[in-house]
């Protein structure tokens, strides 16, 4: 539909054009009647275009006191148009009623015009404006079915998360060492650790499996670590069950039973 109305707005905007040129060359044809010269071309044009913008003016100002001044003038410009005009026609020995018309008609349908390009301009602006201001309800209402939809996957983790920590944390503890020295079942790996780490903590129980180690220090030298990358994976080692201290203090590979 707004594209009908800006059609339409051009239609309205070249007949303007014409009945303007119309009021131009009349206005122009009367004043050579007493001043030939380009003055008269001026005065023409003058008084031609000045009604169209202020009538336009009228329709598009703001404030009253704008509106209110602009329509004043506009009535001073159709008036002093169509005194001129049905001058001319007078001076061509046409009846009254038809010089009237002639004459008055011209400057009034060019401002009637002008009136209605406003008020359809007006139109097409509310249209525009209005399918702006449902594009971004809509657009927001899609932002909130997405916002929805991610706090439900969230939720949806989250549950998922607590379920598994509430597992991890009922899941039952790895035997201890018995006090007399046996070695019971080895773990298997974590899932988290690393092969690295897995690899480092396989040395440092074949180290307890050959003879046993008493401090860090001694692993340390053994493997030929420094003594803190030493204590690192033998506690790791010892957490996941590859060694533990036996009767004698040292520490001993876990036996698989």
């Amino acid at each position: 539909m707004t594209r009908h109305k800006d059609k339409v707005s051009y239609i309205v905007l070249a007949l303007i054009a014409v009945l303007t040129l119309a009021s131009i060359l009349n206005i122009i044809q009367k004043s050579r009647h007493y001043h030939y010269g380009f003055s008269a071309n001026l005065i023409g044009i003058g008084f031609g275009v000045s009604l169209a913008v202020t009538v336009y003016i009228v329709m598009i100002a703001d404030t009253a006191k704008t509106r209110w001044t602009a329509a004043i003038f506009a009535i001073v410009f159709a008036a002093v148009s169509a005194t001129i005009q049905t001058a001319l026609y007078l001076d061509e020995q046409a009846p009254f009623g038809v010089a009237l018309a002639y004459g008055a008609g011209v400057p009034g349908f060019e401002a009637a015009l002008a009136i209605l390009e406003a008020l359809l301009r007006r139109e097409v602006a509310t249209e525009a404006r209005d399918a702006e201001i449902e594009r971004l309800a809509s657009d927001v209402a899609d932002r909130d079915v997405a916002l929805e939809s991610a706090a439900a996957t969230i939720g949806e983790l989250t549950a998922k998360l607590t379920d598994m920590e509430r597992r991890l944390a009922e899941a039952p503890a790895p035997a201890p060492s018995s006090a007399n020295g046996d070695r019971q079942t080895t773990r298997q790996p974590s899932a988290t650790l690393t092969a690295k780490q897995i690899a480092k903590m396989q040395e440092v129980a074949q180290v307890a499996e050959d003879g046993g180690f008493a401090t860090d220090g001694e692993l340390a030298d053994l493997l030929s670590w420094s003594e803190t990358t030493a204590r690192r994976y033998r506690s790791l080692a010892e957490r996941h069950g590859f060694i533990a201290v036996n009767g004698d203090n040292r520490y001993h590979r876990k036996n698989t039973s």
